[in-house]
């Protein structure tokens, strides 16, 4: 971190050699958390040159850290914030209030967000890691519907302020999922019994109240 603070001092310095930047980060500063700060300071400065007045007398490896010092890909400032927060590229809000899956469509969307998508296995597996982290016991509703119970195992989609988007890939546990016309079974979950592994379940009965995700 010291390393970051110093190449950023470095290259206000170059912008305004005549003005001093002090600057501290709190020793908790991460990418996440102080992101926001070194976004609005990289976009003051000039794109790196290789010219004697940019980069002054370093050590060789200060200067390539220089040259390949990237601004960081953010959210802008208002739209992931608490209760929200970044996970990798996303914007999510998790929350261990109990709600069947329709009343947590309908919380995400008093939140101005929706239930939460996982469109790559990535952004799945990054989820499931981060609940396995907070260990709660507890399963979380997310954003997937079927829409024909009448297809062996559904025809999923992801809910997305009012589009439909057909699933690429699915992660569902063993025997999973078994809902029919009978047993409709059109919402799905994080199912904490089982380390987070999909299950499909009733989108309104109150023995399925849980946690749930939602994303913006």
């Amino acid at each position: 971190m010291r390393d970051r603070i110093a190449i950023v001092n470095l290259m206000l310095y170059s912008r305004a050699p005549h003005v001093t930047f002090p600057m501290s980060f709190p020793p908790q500063c991460n990418i996440n958390a102080c992101g926001i700060l070194l976004h609005k300071l990289m976009m003051l400065l000039p794109v790196p040159t290789t010219s004697s007045h940019f980069i002054p007398d370093l050590p060789a490896h200060r200067k390539k850290q220089l040259l390949f010092f990237k601004r960081p890909k953010l959210l802008p400032e208002d739209e992931c914030r608490y209760p929200f927060r970044t996970i990798g590229d996303s914007c999510y809000f998790i929350s261990k209030e109990k709600a069947t899956p329709d009343q947590a469509f309908a919380l995400c969307v008093r939140h101005g967000a929706y239930l939460a998508n996982f469109e790559t296995l990535e952004e799945a597996m990054l989820m499931k890691y981060e609940l396995q982290q907070m260990k709660t016991g507890l399963h979380f509703h997310f954003g997937g519907r079927n829409i024909n119970r009448y297809i062996p195992r559904g025809d999923w989609r992801w809910i997305q302020n009012g589009k439909l988007i057909k699933m690429k890939y699915k992660a569902f546990g063993n025997g999973q999922p078994d809902g029919s016309n009978a047993g409709p079974q059109d919402c799905i979950m994080f199912y904490a019994g089982e380390r987070y592994i999909w299950h499909d379940i009733y989108c309104d009965h109150p023995s399925w109240s849980s946690g749930y995700i939602c994303e913006k």
